[in-house]
């Protein structure tokens, strides 16, 4: 599992996984912090128009879903924001 966000630099692993900022179930060894992979991925468009193409079709084919006026999302999320008992 690659976690490419801009704040891993700063996330502690473990907490991430006790405060359930993770999924559940992750082996911690299965996770990869690459930092900020937009910007490497920004600079791979830019410079190679093969790479540029496989975005652009993967752009092609991802489907937007609005979460927040579903009724069992807007549940499930308030369950969520519960901490775990340690």
């Amino acid at each position: 599992m690659l976690l490419g966000v801009g704040f891993v630099n700063y996330l502690d692993l473990r907490t991430a996984l006790v405060t359930c900022l993770l999924p559940t179930g992750i082996n911690r060894d299965a996770i990869r912090l690459v930092g900020n992979s937009s910007l490497a991925g920004g600079r791979l468009c830019l410079l190679s128009p093969g790479e540029r193409a496989q975005a652009e079709k993967l752009a092609k084919s991802v489907r937007h879903i609005e979460l927040s006026g579903r009724e069992d999302f807007q549940q499930a999320f308030t369950e969520e924001m519960l901490f775990p008992e340690l």
